[in-house]
Protein backbone atom coordinates (compact mmCIF):
# COMPACT_ATOMS: atom_id res chain seq x y z
CA UNK A 1 0.00 0.00 0.00
CA UNK A 2 1.49 3.69 -0.99
CA UNK A 3 0.68 6.74 -0.13
CA UNK A 4 1.68 10.40 -0.82
CA UNK A 5 1.49 13.34 1.80
CA UNK A 6 1.20 16.71 -0.18
CA UNK A 7 1.80 19.80 2.19
CA UNK A 8 2.92 23.72 1.22
CA UNK A 9 5.51 23.75 -1.92
CA UNK A 10 8.71 24.89 -1.64
CA UNK A 11 10.00 26.71 -4.67
CA UNK A 12 13.37 24.95 -4.42
CA UNK A 13 11.36 21.59 -4.81
CA UNK A 14 8.65 22.47 -7.30
CA UNK A 15 11.20 21.70 -10.58
CA UNK A 16 8.44 20.25 -12.56
CA UNK A 17 9.50 21.49 -15.79
CA UNK A 18 8.79 20.18 -19.43
CA UNK A 19 11.12 18.64 -21.16
CA UNK A 20 14.21 20.31 -21.91
CA UNK A 21 15.79 19.67 -24.92
CA UNK A 22 19.77 20.09 -24.14
CA UNK A 23 21.47 22.78 -26.44
CA UNK A 24 24.25 20.84 -28.00
CA UNK A 25 27.10 21.52 -30.59
CA UNK A 26 29.80 20.82 -32.29
CA UNK A 27 33.40 21.18 -30.62
CA UNK A 28 36.74 21.86 -32.07
CA UNK A 29 40.16 20.71 -29.67
CA UNK A 30 40.52 23.60 -27.90
CA UNK A 31 36.66 23.99 -26.92
CA UNK A 32 37.25 20.51 -25.64
CA UNK A 33 40.45 20.31 -23.92
CA UNK A 34 38.45 23.34 -21.67
CA UNK A 35 35.34 21.81 -20.78
CA UNK A 36 34.15 19.70 -17.93
CA UNK A 37 32.20 16.54 -18.73
CA UNK A 38 28.79 16.57 -18.11
CA UNK A 39 27.69 15.24 -14.01
CA UNK A 40 27.72 11.81 -14.06
CA UNK A 41 29.25 11.01 -17.32
CA UNK A 42 30.72 8.26 -16.38
CA UNK A 43 27.55 6.23 -14.29
CA UNK A 44 26.33 4.66 -17.65
CA UNK A 45 28.29 1.86 -18.70
CA UNK A 46 29.11 0.63 -15.30
CA UNK A 47 29.41 -2.91 -13.64
CA UNK A 48 25.88 -3.35 -12.21
CA UNK A 49 25.44 -6.96 -9.62
CA UNK A 50 21.31 -7.68 -9.42
CA UNK A 51 21.21 -8.98 -6.27
CA UNK A 52 22.97 -6.49 -4.18
CA UNK A 53 21.46 -3.50 -7.50
CA UNK A 54 24.67 -1.70 -6.23
CA UNK A 55 27.37 -0.81 -9.16
CA UNK A 56 30.65 -2.30 -8.94
CA UNK A 57 32.82 0.73 -9.37
CA UNK A 58 34.49 -1.25 -12.25
CA UNK A 59 34.09 0.28 -15.82
CA UNK A 60 33.11 -1.30 -18.89
CA UNK A 61 32.96 1.00 -21.74
CA UNK A 62 35.38 4.25 -22.80
CA UNK A 63 33.38 6.97 -21.36
CA UNK A 64 36.39 9.00 -20.24
CA UNK A 65 37.43 9.72 -23.66
CA UNK A 66 37.15 13.31 -24.33
CA UNK A 67 37.65 13.52 -28.25
CA UNK A 68 36.65 11.40 -31.04
CA UNK A 69 38.74 10.30 -33.74
CA UNK A 70 39.01 13.77 -35.59
CA UNK A 71 39.89 15.79 -32.18
CA UNK A 72 36.28 17.17 -31.71
CA UNK A 73 33.41 16.68 -29.55
CA UNK A 74 29.78 17.14 -28.30
CA UNK A 75 29.65 20.02 -26.17
CA UNK A 76 26.14 21.07 -24.46
CA UNK A 77 24.61 24.04 -22.28
CA UNK A 78 23.75 22.67 -18.82
CA UNK A 79 20.76 25.44 -17.64
CA UNK A 80 20.60 23.82 -14.47
CA UNK A 81 24.00 25.41 -14.04
CA UNK A 82 23.75 28.57 -15.15
CA UNK A 83 24.26 27.53 -19.32
CA UNK A 84 27.68 25.80 -18.39
CA UNK A 85 29.40 24.66 -21.10
CA UNK A 86 29.78 20.45 -20.99
CA UNK A 87 31.16 17.89 -22.36
CA UNK A 88 29.76 14.36 -23.46
CA UNK A 89 31.70 11.67 -23.71
CA UNK A 90 31.63 9.77 -27.35
CA UNK A 91 29.35 6.70 -26.08
CA UNK A 92 26.96 8.98 -24.94
CA UNK A 93 23.74 9.63 -26.48
CA UNK A 94 20.68 11.58 -26.58
CA UNK A 95 21.61 13.47 -22.92
CA UNK A 96 18.81 15.93 -21.93
CA UNK A 97 18.28 18.02 -18.85
CA UNK A 98 14.41 17.16 -17.64
CA UNK A 99 13.87 18.37 -13.73
CA UNK A 100 11.16 16.39 -11.98
CA UNK A 101 11.69 17.06 -8.40
CA UNK A 102 8.63 17.81 -5.91
CA UNK A 103 8.19 17.79 -2.34
CA UNK A 104 6.16 14.84 -2.36
CA UNK A 105 7.29 12.62 0.49
CA UNK A 106 5.83 9.26 -1.20
CA UNK A 107 5.21 6.68 2.24
CA UNK A 108 4.14 2.76 1.58
CA UNK A 109 3.81 0.02 4.02
CA UNK A 110 5.11 -3.54 3.47
CA UNK A 111 3.21 -6.03 6.01
CA UNK A 112 6.61 -8.32 5.78
CA UNK A 113 10.61 -8.60 5.14
CA UNK A 114 9.84 -10.48 1.62
CA UNK A 115 7.37 -8.31 0.44
CA UNK A 116 9.54 -5.32 0.98
CA UNK A 117 12.50 -7.10 -0.84
CA UNK A 118 10.62 -8.22 -3.73
CA UNK A 119 9.68 -4.16 -4.80
CA UNK A 120 13.74 -3.86 -4.10
CA UNK A 121 13.99 -3.84 -8.21
CA UNK A 122 11.41 -0.83 -8.60
CA UNK A 123 14.23 1.31 -9.88
CA UNK A 124 15.41 -1.27 -12.87
CA UNK A 125 13.21 -0.03 -16.04
CA UNK A 126 13.32 -2.65 -18.25
CA UNK A 127 13.46 -6.59 -17.72
CA UNK A 128 16.68 -7.37 -16.50
CA UNK A 129 16.03 -10.97 -17.19
CA UNK A 130 15.87 -10.87 -20.46
CA UNK A 131 18.40 -12.64 -22.39
CA UNK A 132 19.52 -14.87 -19.14
CA UNK A 133 18.91 -18.39 -18.56
CA UNK A 134 15.42 -19.52 -16.46
CA UNK A 135 15.25 -18.88 -12.86
CA UNK A 136 12.85 -20.01 -9.85
CA UNK A 137 9.78 -18.37 -10.23
CA UNK A 138 7.04 -17.80 -7.07
CA UNK A 139 4.49 -20.42 -7.05
CA UNK A 140 1.30 -21.16 -4.52
CA UNK A 141 3.54 -21.67 -1.13
CA UNK A 142 7.06 -19.98 -2.27
CA UNK A 143 7.93 -16.72 -2.69
CA UNK A 144 11.39 -16.17 -4.48
CA UNK A 145 13.39 -12.53 -4.44
CA UNK A 146 15.98 -12.51 -7.35
CA UNK A 147 16.87 -9.24 -7.74
CA UNK A 148 17.80 -7.15 -4.35
CA UNK A 149 18.41 -10.59 -2.95
CA UNK A 150 21.41 -9.13 -1.08
CA UNK A 151 21.06 -5.56 -1.06
CA UNK A 152 21.62 -3.70 1.90
CA UNK A 153 17.53 -2.59 2.60
CA UNK A 154 16.82 -5.97 1.55
CA UNK A 155 19.07 -7.15 3.59
CA UNK A 156 18.27 -4.89 6.87
CA UNK A 157 14.28 -5.93 6.12
CA UNK A 158 15.17 -9.33 6.13
CA UNK A 159 18.02 -9.11 9.41
CA UNK A 160 15.10 -7.81 11.45
CA UNK A 161 12.41 -10.59 11.13
CA UNK A 162 14.78 -13.24 12.02
CA UNK A 163 14.21 -11.58 15.87
CA UNK A 164 10.37 -10.14 15.78
CA UNK A 165 7.33 -10.31 13.80
CA UNK A 166 8.35 -6.72 11.54
CA UNK A 167 6.21 -4.22 8.90
CA UNK A 168 8.42 -1.55 7.13
CA UNK A 169 7.23 1.82 6.75
CA UNK A 170 9.32 3.18 3.51
CA UNK A 171 9.40 7.01 3.23
CA UNK A 172 11.08 8.39 -0.06
CA UNK A 173 11.78 11.89 -2.07
CA UNK A 174 13.59 11.20 -5.58
CA UNK A 175 14.62 13.99 -7.96
CA UNK A 176 15.56 13.52 -11.71
CA UNK A 177 17.51 16.18 -13.80
CA UNK A 178 19.27 14.71 -16.31
CA UNK A 179 19.05 11.55 -18.64
CA UNK A 180 21.30 9.57 -21.52
CA UNK A 181 21.83 6.36 -23.34
CA UNK A 182 24.92 4.51 -24.07
CA UNK A 183 25.47 4.03 -28.21
CA UNK A 184 25.74 -0.32 -28.85
CA UNK A 185 28.63 0.43 -30.36
CA UNK A 186 30.66 1.97 -27.39
CA UNK A 187 34.14 0.83 -27.53
CA UNK A 188 34.84 -1.89 -24.79
CA UNK A 189 37.47 -0.70 -21.69
CA UNK A 190 40.52 -3.28 -22.86
CA UNK A 191 41.00 -4.53 -19.12
CA UNK A 192 37.29 -5.57 -19.70
CA UNK A 193 38.56 -7.01 -23.03
CA UNK A 194 41.09 -8.75 -21.80
CA UNK A 195 39.30 -10.37 -19.05
CA UNK A 196 36.72 -11.74 -21.08
CA UNK A 197 39.50 -12.99 -22.94
CA UNK A 198 41.02 -14.96 -19.68
CA UNK A 199 37.74 -16.94 -19.13
CA UNK A 200 38.19 -20.50 -20.33
CA UNK A 201 35.33 -21.32 -22.88
CA UNK A 202 33.10 -23.88 -21.18
CA UNK A 203 31.76 -22.99 -18.04
CA UNK A 204 31.84 -26.28 -15.72
CA UNK A 205 32.90 -27.15 -12.05
CA UNK A 206 36.33 -26.65 -12.59
CA UNK A 207 36.30 -22.97 -14.03
CA UNK A 208 33.34 -22.22 -12.19
CA UNK A 209 35.70 -19.90 -9.68
CA UNK A 210 37.15 -17.77 -12.40
CA UNK A 211 33.58 -16.94 -13.78
CA UNK A 212 32.55 -15.69 -10.85
CA UNK A 213 36.00 -13.99 -10.29
CA UNK A 214 34.88 -11.96 -13.45
CA UNK A 215 31.17 -11.50 -11.99
CA UNK A 216 32.61 -10.48 -8.74
CA UNK A 217 34.63 -7.41 -10.37
CA UNK A 218 32.18 -6.35 -12.73
CA UNK A 219 28.79 -7.18 -11.39
CA UNK A 220 25.85 -9.39 -13.86
CA UNK A 221 24.97 -6.78 -16.25
CA UNK A 222 26.03 -3.39 -17.18
CA UNK A 223 24.33 0.20 -16.94
CA UNK A 224 23.08 1.06 -20.71
CA UNK A 225 20.84 4.05 -19.93
CA UNK A 226 20.18 6.49 -16.57
CA UNK A 227 18.52 8.95 -15.17
CA UNK A 228 20.52 10.96 -13.13
CA UNK A 229 19.35 13.00 -9.74
CA UNK A 230 19.13 11.72 -6.05
CA UNK A 231 16.95 9.98 -3.79
CA UNK A 232 16.47 9.34 0.13
CA UNK A 233 14.74 6.86 1.60
CA UNK A 234 14.00 5.90 4.90
CA UNK A 235 12.98 2.78 5.86
CA UNK A 236 11.63 2.05 9.82
CA UNK A 237 11.00 -1.14 10.81
CA UNK A 238 7.75 -1.34 13.12
CA UNK A 239 7.18 -4.08 15.70
CA UNK A 240 3.88 -5.67 14.72
CA UNK A 241 2.39 -6.94 17.76
CA UNK A 242 3.99 -3.81 19.94
CA UNK A 243 2.10 -1.47 17.48
CA UNK A 244 -1.34 -3.80 18.01
CA UNK A 245 -0.95 -3.35 22.06
CA UNK A 246 -0.28 0.47 21.98
CA UNK A 247 -3.42 0.73 19.95
CA UNK A 248 -2.04 1.48 16.98
CA UNK A 249 -2.12 0.60 13.11
CA UNK A 250 0.67 0.29 10.44
CA UNK A 251 -1.31 2.74 8.05
CA UNK A 252 -1.74 4.88 10.79
CA UNK A 253 2.52 4.95 11.87
CA UNK A 254 3.01 5.10 7.74
CA UNK A 255 0.75 7.91 7.56
CA UNK A 256 2.23 9.80 10.33
CA UNK A 257 5.92 8.88 9.42
CA UNK A 258 5.24 10.65 6.22
CA UNK A 259 3.62 13.64 7.31
CA UNK A 260 6.31 14.35 9.79
CA UNK A 261 9.19 14.07 6.62
CA UNK A 262 6.83 16.75 4.37
CA UNK A 263 6.87 19.12 7.48
CA UNK A 264 10.66 18.74 8.05
CA UNK A 265 11.51 19.33 4.36
CA UNK A 266 9.28 22.37 3.98
CA UNK A 267 9.73 23.80 7.31
CA UNK A 268 5.65 24.94 7.39
CA UNK A 269 2.81 23.03 7.24
CA UNK A 270 -0.65 23.85 6.02
CA UNK A 271 -3.35 22.09 8.88
CA UNK A 272 -4.82 19.44 7.01
CA UNK A 273 -6.98 16.45 8.25
CA UNK A 274 -3.82 13.82 7.94
CA UNK A 275 -1.69 16.45 9.92
CA UNK A 276 -4.90 16.97 13.07
CA UNK A 277 -5.32 13.27 13.18
CA UNK A 278 -2.01 12.74 13.68
CA UNK A 279 -1.50 15.32 16.42
CA UNK A 280 -4.39 13.54 17.95
CA UNK A 281 -2.72 10.10 17.74
CA UNK A 282 1.04 11.55 19.02
CA UNK A 283 -1.21 13.18 21.73
CA UNK A 284 -3.08 10.34 23.08
CA UNK A 285 -0.75 7.01 22.42
CA UNK A 286 3.31 8.66 22.29
CA UNK A 287 2.69 11.90 25.06
CA UNK A 288 3.22 14.20 22.06
CA UNK A 289 6.81 12.44 21.14
CA UNK A 290 6.96 12.66 17.24
CA UNK A 291 6.44 9.36 15.29
CA UNK A 292 10.27 9.47 13.78
CA UNK A 293 11.81 9.81 17.77
CA UNK A 294 9.36 7.08 18.92
CA UNK A 295 10.02 4.33 16.12
CA UNK A 296 13.82 5.08 15.30
CA UNK A 297 14.51 1.34 14.47
CA UNK A 298 16.10 2.53 10.95
CA UNK A 299 17.45 2.01 7.54
CA UNK A 300 18.53 5.49 5.79
CA UNK A 301 19.77 4.97 2.10
CA UNK A 302 20.49 8.58 0.36
CA UNK A 303 21.96 8.41 -3.02
CA UNK A 304 23.37 11.43 -4.94
CA UNK A 305 24.42 14.88 -3.64
CA UNK A 306 27.75 16.46 -2.29
CA UNK A 307 26.55 16.54 1.81
CA UNK A 308 29.21 15.11 3.91
CA UNK A 309 26.20 13.97 6.21
CA UNK A 310 23.43 12.78 5.27
CA UNK A 311 21.90 10.38 7.23
CA UNK A 312 19.00 12.46 9.09
CA UNK A 313 17.72 14.24 5.95
CA UNK A 314 14.36 13.45 6.14
CA UNK A 315 13.86 12.90 9.93
CA UNK A 316 16.91 15.52 11.11
CA UNK A 317 17.11 16.91 14.90
CA UNK A 318 18.93 19.92 16.35
CA UNK A 319 21.21 22.13 13.80
CA UNK A 320 20.59 19.83 10.48
CA UNK A 321 17.31 21.41 9.54
CA UNK A 322 18.83 22.45 6.64
CA UNK A 323 20.29 19.08 5.18
CA UNK A 324 17.89 18.30 3.01
CA UNK A 325 17.97 21.89 1.63
CA UNK A 326 21.56 21.91 1.25
CA UNK A 327 21.47 17.55 -0.46
CA UNK A 328 18.70 19.16 -2.68
CA UNK A 329 20.82 22.16 -4.31
CA UNK A 330 24.04 19.66 -4.54
CA UNK A 331 22.14 17.13 -6.99
CA UNK A 332 22.57 19.42 -9.99
CA UNK A 333 26.05 19.28 -10.04
CA UNK A 334 26.46 15.27 -8.29
CA UNK A 335 24.06 13.31 -9.25
CA UNK A 336 23.66 9.79 -8.85
CA UNK A 337 22.06 7.05 -10.85
CA UNK A 338 18.24 7.00 -9.59
CA UNK A 339 16.61 4.83 -12.37
CA UNK A 340 18.37 2.83 -14.86
CA UNK A 341 17.99 0.22 -17.92
CA UNK A 342 20.44 -2.85 -17.92
CA UNK A 343 21.51 -5.66 -19.85
CA UNK A 344 23.34 -8.68 -18.53
CA UNK A 345 27.37 -9.36 -18.90
CA UNK A 346 27.18 -11.88 -22.01
CA UNK A 347 25.74 -9.81 -24.36
CA UNK A 348 29.09 -7.97 -24.94
CA UNK A 349 31.42 -11.03 -25.16
CA UNK A 350 32.30 -10.21 -29.20
CA UNK A 351 34.56 -13.58 -28.98
CA UNK A 352 33.77 -16.59 -31.25
CA UNK A 353 33.27 -19.91 -29.65
CA UNK A 354 31.07 -21.33 -26.37
CA UNK A 355 32.10 -18.39 -24.02
CA UNK A 356 29.22 -16.08 -24.58
CA UNK A 357 26.88 -18.84 -23.84
CA UNK A 358 29.02 -20.13 -21.08
CA UNK A 359 29.12 -16.87 -18.85
CA UNK A 360 25.47 -16.47 -19.38
CA UNK A 361 24.94 -20.14 -18.19
CA UNK A 362 27.52 -18.59 -15.04
CA UNK A 363 25.46 -15.20 -14.51
CA UNK A 364 22.28 -17.04 -14.66
CA UNK A 365 23.35 -19.81 -11.85
CA UNK A 366 25.05 -17.11 -9.69
CA UNK A 367 21.47 -15.26 -9.37
CA UNK A 368 19.75 -18.14 -8.66
CA UNK A 369 22.29 -19.25 -6.19
CA UNK A 370 21.42 -16.07 -4.17
CA UNK A 371 18.42 -16.32 -4.36
CA UNK A 372 15.90 -15.90 -1.26
CA UNK A 373 13.19 -18.29 -1.09
CA UNK A 374 10.64 -18.78 1.39
CA UNK A 375 7.94 -21.65 1.41
CA UNK A 376 4.86 -20.87 3.24
CA UNK A 377 4.71 -22.79 6.41
CA UNK A 378 1.17 -23.74 8.08
CA UNK A 379 -0.36 -21.62 9.93
CA UNK A 380 -0.88 -21.59 13.51
CA UNK A 381 -4.35 -22.97 15.38
CA UNK A 382 -7.04 -20.55 14.99
CA UNK A 383 -5.42 -18.15 11.81
CA UNK A 384 -5.64 -19.11 8.60
CA UNK A 385 -3.89 -17.80 5.40
CA UNK A 386 -3.87 -13.82 4.03
CA UNK A 387 -5.06 -13.63 0.69
CA UNK A 388 -3.30 -10.58 0.28
CA UNK A 389 -0.24 -11.49 1.42
CA UNK A 390 1.13 -14.64 0.71
CA UNK A 391 2.98 -16.89 3.44
CA UNK A 392 0.95 -14.45 5.79
CA UNK A 393 -1.18 -15.79 8.63
CA UNK A 394 -4.02 -13.54 9.61
CA UNK A 395 -6.65 -13.88 11.79
CA UNK A 396 -10.38 -13.11 12.22
CA UNK A 397 -10.63 -9.85 14.35
CA UNK A 398 -12.25 -9.70 17.76
CA UNK A 399 -12.01 -7.72 21.29
CA UNK A 400 -8.68 -9.41 21.81
CA UNK A 401 -6.99 -9.87 18.79
CA UNK A 402 -6.05 -7.88 15.95
CA UNK A 403 -5.90 -9.11 11.97
CA UNK A 404 -2.37 -9.66 12.27
CA UNK A 405 -2.82 -12.48 14.83
CA UNK A 406 -0.87 -10.00 17.72
CA UNK A 407 -2.92 -9.03 20.80
CA UNK A 408 -5.00 -5.38 21.08
CA UNK A 409 -4.04 -4.79 24.77
CA UNK A 410 -2.26 -5.62 27.37
CA UNK A 411 -2.22 -8.14 30.25
CA UNK A 412 -3.60 -10.55 28.04
CA UNK A 413 -3.09 -14.45 28.57
CA UNK A 414 -4.84 -17.54 28.65
CA UNK A 415 -6.03 -19.01 32.12
CA UNK A 416 -6.55 -22.97 32.69
CA UNK A 417 -7.25 -24.50 36.51
CA UNK A 418 -6.43 -28.06 37.45
CA UNK A 419 -8.54 -28.76 40.58
CA UNK A 420 -6.81 -32.01 41.62
CA UNK A 421 -8.25 -33.28 45.29
CA UNK A 422 -9.70 -32.86 48.59
CA UNK A 423 -8.10 -34.12 51.93
CA UNK A 424 -10.04 -34.48 54.70
CA UNK A 425 -13.34 -33.03 53.56
CA UNK A 426 -15.87 -33.03 56.51
CA UNK A 427 -19.18 -31.49 55.08
CA UNK A 428 -22.00 -34.10 56.68
CA UNK A 429 -22.34 -35.41 60.23
CA UNK A 430 -23.44 -38.70 59.97
CA UNK A 431 -22.19 -39.47 55.91
CA UNK A 432 -19.46 -38.89 53.70
CA UNK A 433 -19.18 -35.29 51.51
CA UNK A 434 -20.69 -35.03 48.38
CA UNK A 435 -18.16 -32.06 47.24
CA UNK A 436 -17.70 -30.29 44.23
CA UNK A 437 -15.25 -27.01 43.55
CA UNK A 438 -16.48 -23.41 42.41
CA UNK A 439 -13.74 -21.56 40.82
CA UNK A 440 -14.42 -17.57 40.14
CA UNK A 441 -12.15 -15.30 38.20
CA UNK A 442 -13.74 -11.76 37.64
CA UNK A 443 -17.16 -12.53 36.50
CA UNK A 444 -16.89 -16.10 35.15
CA UNK A 445 -17.51 -19.21 37.55
CA UNK A 446 -16.81 -22.52 36.76
CA UNK A 447 -17.23 -25.74 38.77
CA UNK A 448 -16.00 -29.64 38.74
CA UNK A 449 -18.59 -32.27 38.93
CA UNK A 450 -19.97 -33.63 42.50
CA UNK A 451 -17.73 -36.71 44.22
CA UNK A 452 -20.59 -38.56 46.29
CA UNK A 453 -19.69 -40.07 49.57
CA UNK A 454 -15.86 -39.53 49.56
CA UNK A 455 -13.53 -37.61 51.87
CA UNK A 456 -10.70 -37.59 50.20
CA UNK A 457 -11.87 -36.93 46.41
CA UNK A 458 -9.90 -37.23 43.78
CA UNK A 459 -11.03 -34.77 40.63
CA UNK A 460 -8.34 -33.87 38.59
CA UNK A 461 -10.72 -31.54 36.59
CA UNK A 462 -9.36 -29.28 34.31
CA UNK A 463 -11.19 -25.48 34.50
CA UNK A 464 -10.85 -23.34 31.23
CA UNK A 465 -10.86 -19.90 31.37
CA UNK A 466 -9.89 -18.84 28.61
CA UNK A 467 -8.40 -16.05 27.41
CA UNK A 468 -8.38 -13.32 30.29
CA UNK A 469 -6.83 -10.17 31.00
CA UNK A 470 -5.09 -9.81 34.79
CA UNK A 471 -4.84 -5.86 34.32
CA UNK A 472 -8.72 -6.01 35.07
CA UNK A 473 -8.70 -8.46 38.06
CA UNK A 474 -5.89 -11.09 38.65
CA UNK A 475 -7.16 -13.17 41.78
CA UNK A 476 -8.34 -16.47 41.07
CA UNK A 477 -10.95 -17.62 44.35
CA UNK A 478 -11.66 -21.42 44.72
CA UNK A 479 -14.22 -22.72 47.19
CA UNK A 480 -15.01 -26.35 48.04
CA UNK A 481 -18.71 -27.46 48.73
CA UNK A 482 -20.76 -30.18 50.00
CA UNK A 483 -23.94 -31.02 47.72
CA UNK A 484 -27.05 -31.30 50.00
CA UNK A 485 -30.10 -30.46 47.90
CA UNK A 486 -28.72 -27.23 45.91
CA UNK A 487 -30.15 -24.71 47.96
CA UNK A 488 -28.60 -25.52 51.38
CA UNK A 489 -25.53 -26.62 49.79
CA UNK A 490 -22.71 -26.32 52.74
CA UNK A 491 -19.44 -23.87 51.98
CA UNK A 492 -16.56 -26.04 53.58
CA UNK A 493 -13.89 -23.15 52.76
CA UNK A 494 -12.15 -20.92 50.24
CA UNK A 495 -8.96 -19.40 49.64
CA UNK A 496 -7.59 -16.64 47.07
CA UNK A 497 -4.36 -16.65 45.10
CA UNK A 498 -3.19 -14.28 42.78
CA UNK A 499 -2.88 -15.34 39.41
CA UNK A 500 0.89 -15.16 37.79
CA UNK A 501 2.09 -15.64 34.39
CA UNK A 502 4.10 -18.93 34.66
CA UNK A 503 5.83 -20.97 32.41
CA UNK A 504 4.86 -24.25 34.18
CA UNK A 505 1.98 -25.46 36.42
CA UNK A 506 1.99 -23.82 39.30
CA UNK A 507 0.53 -26.12 42.36
CA UNK A 508 -1.03 -24.22 45.46
CA UNK A 509 -2.94 -25.98 48.82
CA UNK A 510 -5.46 -24.22 49.97
CA UNK A 511 -6.55 -25.14 53.69
CA UNK A 512 -10.43 -25.45 54.50
CA UNK A 513 -12.60 -25.06 57.59
CA UNK A 514 -11.81 -28.59 58.03
CA UNK A 515 -9.35 -30.51 55.05
CA UNK A 516 -7.47 -28.79 52.13
CA UNK A 517 -7.82 -29.02 48.53
CA UNK A 518 -4.72 -28.77 45.70
CA UNK A 519 -5.05 -27.18 42.89
CA UNK A 520 -2.61 -25.96 39.96
CA UNK A 521 -2.92 -22.80 37.90
CA UNK A 522 -1.30 -22.63 34.68
CA UNK A 523 -1.55 -18.67 32.67
CA UNK A 524 0.02 -18.32 29.13
CA UNK A 525 0.85 -15.00 28.26
CA UNK A 526 -0.53 -14.02 24.76
CA UNK A 527 2.07 -13.96 21.88
CA UNK A 528 4.63 -11.16 22.72
CA UNK A 529 3.32 -10.15 25.46
CA UNK A 530 5.38 -11.17 29.05
CA UNK A 531 5.70 -10.17 32.55
CA UNK A 532 3.96 -11.39 35.83
CA UNK A 533 0.85 -9.78 34.41
CA UNK A 534 1.33 -10.23 30.95
CA UNK A 535 1.67 -6.41 30.67
CA UNK A 536 5.19 -6.06 28.87
CA UNK A 537 5.96 -6.41 25.02
CA UNK A 538 7.84 -9.56 24.34
CA UNK A 539 9.71 -9.81 21.22
CA UNK A 540 10.19 -14.00 20.39
CA UNK A 541 13.67 -14.93 20.25
CA UNK A 542 12.75 -16.05 16.89
CA UNK A 543 10.44 -15.60 14.24
CA UNK A 544 9.61 -17.85 11.36
CA UNK A 545 6.63 -17.24 10.26
CA UNK A 546 8.39 -13.90 8.23
CA UNK A 547 12.08 -15.43 8.00
CA UNK A 548 12.81 -16.49 4.60
CA UNK A 549 15.19 -19.63 3.93
CA UNK A 550 18.52 -19.86 2.94
CA UNK A 551 19.86 -19.21 -0.68
CA UNK A 552 20.70 -22.18 -2.34
CA UNK A 553 24.53 -23.30 -2.19
CA UNK A 554 25.03 -21.59 0.86
CA UNK A 555 25.81 -23.05 4.83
Amino acid sequence: RAACVVLSVSPVLLLFLHGVAAHCFTGLYEECESADFIPGHNLGGEGFDITTLARKGAYIFQVDVALRKNETCTLCRNRLLGNKVQRLPPPVLDWHVRPRCSNKVRSSIYETSTAFATTASSLVNNNWRAGLGVMPVPGVNTEVVLSGSHSRMSEYAMGKAKSDKYSFSSQEVSCSYYGYRLSRHAALKPQFSFDLKLLPPVYNFSSKAEYHQLIDIYGTHYIKQVWLGGRVKEVTALRTCELAINALTEDEVKDCLGVEASVNIVHRVRISSGYNKCKEVKKKHLSNSNFSEKFNEREVEVIGGGSADVTELLFPSGDKKDSFKNWIHSLKSMPDVVHYSLAPLHLLVRLPGPTKDSLKRAITEYIEQRAVQKTCSQCPSGSYRSQRQKCTCVCMANDVLAPSCCPKQRGVGRLTVLIKQGKGLWGDTFTRTDGYVKVFFGKEEQRTPVISNNNHPVWNRQVEFGTVNLLLGSTLRVEVWDQDRGWDDDKLGACEKPVKATSAWQEHLCYLNHGSVVFAVLLTCAPHLGGELCSNYHAPTRQNEDTPSKPKGTS
